[in-house]
């Protein structure tokens, strides 16, 4: 486990290495990939819940539970192994959830 001690002005991170350190009690996880040009671009499309509300009671009018940001796009620097993918693949990323590849870019 490496904790993050500084953020530098240019983005680059600095950190101890702390060989006793549990990953998973570890909080925020940092992920990164090599800057290598097999890298591929990539858009995350992620769906929020409709509805803001878990269970809409008897007399609640669902408009005002309607969740206006159920939409969200993110670009990313993919693995060079996403190019293999097939659309309509399923993959799983450990660092953020399941996706399905829906188009290529």
């Amino acid at each position: 486990v490496i904790n993050i001690t500084k953020i530098n002005d240019d983005g680059s991170l600095e950190g101890t290495y702390d060989p006793d350190g549990d990953i998973k009690a570890a909080k925020p996880k940092l992920s990164w990939l090599a800057d290598v040009s097999e890298n591929t671009p990539v858009v995350l499309t992620e769906f929020d819940n409709l509805i803001t509300k878990d269970k809409l009671d008897e007399g609640d009018d669902f408009k005002d539970f309607i969740n206006p940001n159920t939409l969200a796009e993110t670009k990313v620097v993919g693995d060079a192994g996403l190019k293999n993918l097939k659309e309509h693949d399923i993959f799983s990323s450990s660092v953020v959830d399941t996706f399905v590849l829906t188009s290529r870019i």
